[in-house]
């Protein structure tokens, strides 16, 4: 008989192995050593008190690796990852951890319960809708590389997170980021992203990028051509650069990425289940 509980004080290699088979049969199967594991909880802010698993006979079977924090004025919890081992599917596992999960998260008074899955994964979506998501936004994941025949633009500049002002460019356009992209995610490791911008006599563009490999997680500008600056300095700064969650309504964005050379690699819904109180 499964069992259901949170994921507080389990040992990673335990998770790992789980996750590791859970994701072994998709189109690009995933594979996360302990590390890895730990790098990818630590980056989303995943709660593992309000994470939760399915156990057979002491072994974690499934999970559902929750981050929580406040998204589009909403106390929100974000799923970062869920799998179940295949042996188990099937088996209403999930609908049952899911409703394990939305007992725990109304204790803490989360009001909505977000996710994101690929598009093309019909399966996935009819079951959270059955469970009562719905799709709020669609997203495009782009990627580009390095082009021939640019020269690095020197109005580009480079900040940290943490010593850009963000008050100068309070009235620049600004795109909605998904939750793992937001404020709330981006600053528990501030020291982990930079800021490309370009300054006049006030800032006109900037965009927030990885310092590892430059994938870019929030805009902000006034004129196209100027973010499209910004944007062209990281491909000539990184071999690769990706532009995950650009909403498909974002047409203006869509197309200045295009200019440059991304390319559309995949498309994910983002879903959300509000928690109902009454």
């Amino acid at each position: 008989m499964y069992q259901y509980k949170n994921l507080q004080g389990l040992p990673f290699h335990k998770i790992s192995a789980c996750l590791n088979c859970a994701f072994s049969d998709y189109a690009f199967p995933i594979h996360l050593d302990e590390k890895a594991l730990a790098e990818l909880l630590s980056a989303t802010g995943v709660d593992r008190s309000l994470s939760f698993g399915a156990f057979l006979d002491g072994t974690l079977i499934g999970f559902m690796f929750n981050s929580c924090g406040l998204y589009q004025g909403h106390r929100a919890a974000f799923d970062v990852a869920t799998g179940v081992i295949p042996v188990h599917r099937g088996k209403q596992v999930f609908t049952r951890l899911f409703a394990f999960a939305k007992r725990a998260l109304r204790q803490q008074q989360i009001e909505r319960y977000y996710l994101e899955v690929l598009q093309e994964n019909e399966r996935a979506i009819a079951l959270y809708k059955r469970q009562g998501f719905s799709i709020t936004r669609e997203f495009a994941v782009l990627s580009a590389s390095t082009p021939k025949g640019y020269s690095p633009s020197r109005q580009v500049q480079f900040s940290s997170l943490a010593a850009f002002d963000f008050q100068q460019a309070a009235g620049l356009n600004r795109n909605l980021p998904s939750y793992e992209h937001s404020d709330r995610v981006l600053w528990l490791h501030p020291d982990r992203y930079e800021v490309a911008f370009i300054k006049g006599q006030t800032i006109s563009a900037w965009c927030v990028f990885s310092k590892e490999n430059g994938q870019i997680f929030q805009f902000g500008w006034n004129g196209i051509k100027d973010l499209r600056e910004v944007v062209l300095a990281l491909l000539l700064r990184y071999p690769h650069v990706a532009a995950k969650n650009i909403e498909s309504n974002q047409q203006q964005i869509l197309e200045m990425l295009e200019s440059l050379s991304f390319k559309v690699i995949t498309r994910q819904y983002e879903m959300v289940h509000t928690l109902d109180y009454a």
